[in-house]
C-alpha cells in the first residue's frame, strides 16, 4: 500500500505507527506500508465490501480510507452522525468505523439507530481508554473497539476479524 504525503504526515501528527514511517524507504509518491492483507485471501473477497469512515477529524479519516482503499477495499467518508445515517438509507457497507467524538448526535445514538435498521458491522475508533465508554459501545451492539493511537496492523487485523465473523455484507434486522 502506498501512502500520499498527506496521509504519512497525519500518521505522524497523530503518533500511529511512527516505526512504519521511520524504516521505510520514501519513493516520492508516498510511504509504502508493510503488511497489506492479500487481495485474494480466501476468507474476504476485498473487492465486494466497502467501508463507511465516519470520522469528523478528516486528517483520521484520510488515513483510514487511504489504507483501505491501498488493501482492494471501496471506502466512503462522513462527518457525522446525521451523515452517516443518510448515507446508511441508500448505501449498504459491509462495515462501518465510528469514532466516538463526533459533533452533534450523540456517537451511541448513532449505534442505536443504525441497529434499528442493520446489523451492519460497526467499530469504534476512539482517543478515550474510558471501560465505560468500550462497555457501553459494545452493549449497544458494537462488534469492537480501538483506541487511538492504534497501529494499523492491529486494526487490520480487527477488521479482518468482524468481516470474517460477519461474512454477509448488509441484512436486515
Amino acid at each position: 500500500v502506498i501512502l500520499s504525503a498527506q496521509t504519512a504526515f497525519c500518521l505522524l501528527k497523530n503518533g500511529i505507527s511512527n516505526a512504519i514511517i521511520k524504516n521505510s524507504k520514501f519513493s516520492g509518491h508516498g510511504f509504502p506500508l508493510p503488511g497489506s492483507f492479500n487481495q485474494n485471501s480466501r476468507h474476504c473477497k476485498m473487492n465486494d465490501t466497502s467501508v463507511l469512515v465516519v470520522d469528523d477529524d478528516l486528517c483520521d479519516q484520510r488515513l483510514l480510507r487511504d489504507v483501505l482503499n491501498g488493501d482492494g477495499f471501496s471506502t466512503y467518508g462522513v462527518s457525522d452522525g446525521n451523515e452517516a445515517l443518510d448515507f446508511l438509507q441508500t448505501e449498504f457497507p459491509g462495515l462501518i468505523f465510528l469514532d466516538i467524538v463526533l459533533p452533534g448526535m450523540d456517537v451511541f445514538e448513532v449505534l442505536r439507530r443504525i441497529r434499528q435498521f442493520s446489523v451492519v458491522p460497526v467499530i469504534a475508533i476512539s482517543a478515550s481508554k474510558s471501560l465505560e465508554n468500550r462497555e457501553k459501545f459494545l452493549n449497544l451492539g458494537g462488534d469492537d473497539y480501538v483506541t487511538k493511537p492504534y497501529d494499523l496492523d492491529d486494526l487490520r487485523f480487527r477488521f479482518m476479524a468482524v468481516l470474517k465473523r460477519n461474512s454477509y455484507n448488509h441484512l436486515p434486522v
